[in-house]
């Protein structure tokens, strides 16, 4: 699992346990991580050992399940940590959850697309349930190989469970914190027996969720929350149209010169290449904000000018009467029928409008562009995505690009698309330190990816 270094300082007014410290030791009891992080660990501490892409087993057997998959509110932090835990037969109480990323074991592909880490369609539990069964059947049976060559016995002799692999015939047992050195180094068995139904003790159980105490409590770390040391705070004005870009900022040195505003960028709206953004990096959000609302931005709306709402209801009335529509399945002979029947003929209209997203945390990141190498946080539901974009964005590997995940204030897909992180990640290079660049609802709410408009039509004839 890769365990890139996350040091955050603490937020204002937070206990030291409520920002994610560099080297803070795992609390006691099921614990919900939702950032991958590296533990520093001191020179008595032993680190924990990996015994499969989602399994890391410590001293103290204490087990964390890697989750590729980010929580958007969905529960799979505890549902697919359920499919792990019962394969390998752990001690539910003694296992925490940390999201895992950057390789391939972590990648699905979706409408025959490139394989990537992400979460969309509903699709983390039927993708990776399988996946996750092997995996903690893996590392079952390579704990019990290694119990049963320390007490020199046959494998078929022992069974685990419940975080120990026992010899039935003595009653002797060893618990995985002490195998999992050993197991460690086992080759995994690439097709192991998985358990049948009638031996599930979780999968399909109703247990409590591992994200709600955090969530409960406030230490749960979203993407607003993040703070990172000499971190600044960018706020945007957009071009008020799709294909609208920038043609000047009139009152640039104004704005520079306000009390904590320490820059303003131009930046593009991806996959845009123009310039359509202007930020306002400053010492807190709130003046970047204020500063943000006074800019005055002269914009070339583009070829989208003039299209209003009307324009494209319009559109969609006169397609709705076209014969050039492409028929997708007939059945019967409808149009005689209905051409036939005059007056007797029952229509309706049906219409959606555009749908923002509207997530309850609206888009927001954080990014520290450093020499050959990208670093953000926020939250993310396209991974892989975000390290495509920036790399490609900045002119380096997309394993350069390190990407934390925070938990989701809500995505519905919105989170996928990398325009947010962008932002945050051109900021950060113009002023050379760490930005989080927030969106304001307004600005969320104008310039979004758009669920598809719809119209439909209906006609019926009743005899």
């Amino acid at each position: 699992m890769q365990r890139p270094v996350f040091d955050l300082g603490e937020r204002a007014g937070a206990t030291s346990r409520r920002g994610f410290l560099k080297g803070a030791a795992l609390a006691a009891g099921a614990l919900i991580v939702p950032v991958s992080m590296v533990r520093q660990t001191a020179a008595t501490e032993q680190p924990g050992y990996e015994i499969t892409d989602w399994i890391r087993i410590e001293p103290n057997g204490r087990t964390i399940i890697g989750v590729s998959q980010c929580e958007v509110g969905q529960g799979i932090y505890t549902g697919l940590s359920q499919l792990v835990a019962d394969e390998l037969e752990a001690d539910w109480a003694s296992v925490s959850v940390e999201f895992v990323t950057g390789r391939d074991a972590y990648r699905t592909a979706a409408a025959n697309e490139e394989l990537q880490q992400f979460v969309g369609a509903s699709m983390s539990v039927t993708q990776f349930h399988q996946r996750l069964r092997v995996a903690g059947a893996q590392a079952r049976e390579a704990l019990i190989q290694a119990a049963a060559a320390r007490l020199r016995v046959r494998t078929t002799q022992c069974e685990a469970r419940k975080g120990r692999v026992t010899h039935l015939q003595t009653g002797r047992s060893i618990g995985y914190g002490d195998l999992a050195r050993d197991a460690a180094k086992l080759p995994l068995n690439p097709t192991p027996q998985l358990k049948p139904a009638s031996e599930r003790r979780l999968i399909g159980q109703n247990l409590k969720r591992l994200d709600t105490p955090a969530k409960v409590d406030g230490s749960a770390i979203f993407g607003i929350d993040v703070r990172v040391p000499a971190m600044l705070f960018g706020a945007v004005r957009m071009a008020p149209t799709q294909t609208g870009k920038i043609v000047a900022v009139k009152n640039e040195a104004e704005i520079l010169a306000r009390p904590g505003v320490k820059a303003v960028v131009r930046a593009p709206f991806w996959p845009q290449p123009a310039h359509t953004t202007v930020i306002v990096v400053a010492d807190s959000y709130w003046i970047a904000k204020q500063a943000a609302d006074a800019l005055v931005v002269e914009f070339d709306d583009g070829a989208a000018a003039g299209l209003n709402s009307r324009k494209i209801m319009d559109q969609r009335l006169a397609a709705l009467d076209s014969d050039k529509a492409v028929v997708a399945t007939s059945i019967g002979d409808t149009a005689s029928i209905l051409n036939a029947s005059g007056n007797r003929v029952i229509e309706a209209r049906y219409h959606t409008p555009y749908l923002v997203h509207a997530t309850m945390e609206p888009v927001v990141a954080t990014a520290h562009v450093r020499d050959g190498e990208v670093e953000v946080w926020g939250p993310i539901q396209g991974q892989d995505m975000v390290r495509k974009t920036l790399g490609k964005y900045f002119n380096i590997a997309p394993d350069r690009v390190i990407v934390h995940t925070t938990f989701l204030g809500g995505s519905f897909g919105r989170k996928y698309v990398p325009d947010f992180v962008l932002h945050a990640a051109v900021a950060s290079k113009a002023v050379g330190r760490p930005v989080k660049v927030v969106r304001s609802r307004e600005e969320d709410i104008r310039h979004g990816y758009y669920r598809p408009c719809a119209s439909a039509r209906f006609r019926a004839v009743l005899d």
